[in-house]
């Protein structure tokens, strides 16, 4: 009614998946479905944001389930059920428009997350959730014979590790053969305060837009 032509959704894992990131069938997904058809029926296209935690899971098992989402980028278990979920997710076939997600011609653009977050290295040292990711930078560290000035050793240990997330989930959309737009969403502009290292590692990533929350 209001000619928009474009409308931006984002998803709730926890509406739809299972512990280790499969789907399951629920009200939900199929709204997903109805909407995604309704829009192309209309001439309207579907910015879709695939990862997003709201605090209030349909599903409680679900993996994205009441997850920090600093924890999104930290936990590798996490990361490996999110990349099973985005797979499947463009892989199966909505019931209304019986085409795969990854090829749906009403989507103009998949966003991999809302609004992730990134842990500072007073997080890291002070909060038990961090603790593995703490190990795991010190190690880091060792290996590259790492001493002193460790807050500015973090950025660079950061900027790899979210580099090489977003090159991962940009990687499993593409593996699934969908050539539409990849973005990755960077807060609002101001989060370049204390997060150069993070921008800088969307900069130089593989997906091909950014976007804010403005």
């Amino acid at each position: 009614r209001i000619r928009a032509n474009v409308i931006r959704m984002h998803l709730l894992p926890s509406d739809f998946t299972d512990a280790e990131g499969h789907l399951r069938d629920s009200v939900f997904l199929d709204v997903l479905d109805y909407t995604v058809a309704g829009c192309r029926a209309r001439g309207i296209y579907v910015y879709l944001t695939l990862m997003n935690e709201m605090g209030n899971a349909y599903l409680k098992d679900s993996f994205m389930a009441e997850r920090d989402r600093r924890e999104w980028i930290t936990d590798p278990a996490l990361a490996d059920k999110s990349a099973r979920y985005i797979r499947a997710l463009l892989e199966r076939e909505n019931r209304y428009t019986k085409v795969p997600y990854k090829s749906e011609p009403s989507i103009a653009v998949f966003e991999i997350a809302n609004e992730p977050g990134y842990v500072d290295y007073v997080e890291l040292g002070s909060q038990p959730m961090f603790v593995p990711l703490r190990i795991t930078f010190e190690r880091w560290c060792a290996a590259k014979g790492h001493t002193g000035n460790f807050d500015l050793h973090y950025r660079v240990f950061r900027y790899e590790l979210v580099r090489a997330y977003i090159d991962r989930l940009c990687a499993v959309i593409r593996d699934t053969g969908s050539t539409k737009p990849v973005a990755w969403n960077l807060n609002w502009p101001r989060m370049v305060e204390q997060h150069e290292d993070v921008f800088q590692a969307v900069a130089e990533s593989t997906v091909d837009a950014v976007s804010f929350c403005l």
